[in-house]
């Protein structure tokens, strides 16, 4: 009896010892999805040093790094000023599709900066078709230095208004002076002179008449 349960012993080790034949293979995975991936790269302004209340426009670059075709997207800018919210400036759509690897160039605009200093200007990405697996770069900020609008000029502050230059100013008051003197001088009349003899006449060199005629 123990014998036995020795033998079936061994006999169950050996079984487990032996190799299992391989599973067959299941199917392959699915391919990666491939979808846009649309990013603002460059942002550029005209004029590139803007002032307060002056006529702004904004051309954005954007690239398609995804794997697929992107046949629509927003854009839209919005300006951050100092120590204020945010103010929407506008929302263009995409010219065109945009392949893999494909930019493409949109103009947000006219728009104002309504004070000056230290702004930020903020492009955002949105409504891509189709859907994108990343939208976290979307955005593109650009800082921009708001200049003061240009002081208008009085009337009547010399030629100022002309935009002549104090110099220039100088010296056409001082022609105008000069020739007002001038004028001036040569319309006063003259004083009147005393009666003078006339001169004499001159000596009659005719020849002498033939006599008898």
């Amino acid at each position: 009896m123990i014998r036995r349960s020795a033998w079936a012993l061994a006999a169950l080790l050996t079984a487990c010892a032996a190799p299992r034949a391989p599973l067959p293979p299941g199917p392959p995975p699915p391919p990666p999805v491939q979808a846009p991936d649309l990013v603002p790269i460059q942002v550029q302004l005209s004029p590139a040093a803007p002032r307060v209340n002056e006529s702004v426009n904004a051309t954005v670059v954007v690239l398609n790094r995804g794997g697929d075709e992107a046949s629509a997207a927003t854009g839209a800018a919005y300006d951050v000023p100092p120590n204020a919210t945010a103010v929407d400036l506008g929302t263009v759509a995409l010219p065109h599709a945009l392949f893999p690897s494909q930019t493409a160039s949109v103009v947000v605009g006219p728009f104002v900066f309504r004070t000056a200093g230290n702004h930020t200007l903020r492009i955002v990405l949105a409504n891509v078709t189709p859907q994108e697996t990343n939208s976290s770069n979307n955005e593109l900020d650009l800082r921009v230095a708001v200049l003061p609008p240009t002081t208008p000029t009085k009337p009547g502050a010399g030629g100022a208004g002309l935009g002549l230059s104090p110099l220039t100013t100088a010296l056409v008051l001082a022609a105008v002076a000069a020739g007002a003197g001038a004028a001036c001088l040569f319309s006063r009349p003259r004083p009147p002179r005393a009666l003078e003899p006339p001169p004499p006449m001159p000596p009659d060199q005719s020849p002498p008449p033939i006599w008898p005629p």
